[in-house]
């Protein structure tokens, strides 16, 4: 008897769980048959919104990653037309003054003569691609000029003095 039971059991859960899926089976079929014309709306907007976006984010990032990168290629560029424009401004500076150092006399005279006396360009050494040999040229160019400066002013002192 016991086994008979345990027999009918096992049929009789199958049994009222293939109807209980039967009835949500049905259920389903009729909501899915006649959906809210407002959720499907809002769906296909929803998902347009999302996809609309994510172009947009994406061109966005594109568009700063491709100036990013631009500025840094332009940045070698830029650092060496500032040192050229300040070593041509030094050597205006030093024509005018009546004072070109030894080292670089010859230099300066043909990039001066050569710009036409502008200052912008036409250099005839070309222009260090190190930012740091270009600074530690122009500190070496800058006590030079003092020494030089000093020495010219020892002899006007002598010069006072004699008479």
């Amino acid at each position: 008897m016991l086994a008979s039971r345990a027999r009918a059991a096992p049929a009789t859960h199958t049994r009222s769980t293939q109807r209980r899926a039967a009835a949500v089976r049905v259920q389903a079929q009729r909501s899915g048959s006649d959906p809210s014309p407002e959720i499907l709306t809002a769906f296909f907007y929803g998902r347009a919104f999302a996809i609309t976006l994510n172009r947009r984010l994406s061109e966005a990032v594109i568009d700063l990653v491709s100036e990013v990168s631009k500025t840094l290629a332009e940045r070698p560029q830029r650092i060496a037309d500032f040192q050229e424009e300040v070593m041509a401004l030094a050597r205006k500076e030093m024509a005018g003054s009546g004072f070109l150092p030894e080292s670089s006399s010859a230099s300066a005279g043909s990039a001066s003569s050569g710009s036409g006396g502008s200052g912008a360009g036409g250099a005839a050494a070309p222009a260090p691609q190190d930012p740091q040999a270009a600074i530690d040229e122009l500190r070496a160019e800058i006590a030079y000029a003092r020494a030089s400066l000093n020495e010219v002013r020892a002899k006007q002192r002598e010069a006072a003095a004699q008479n």
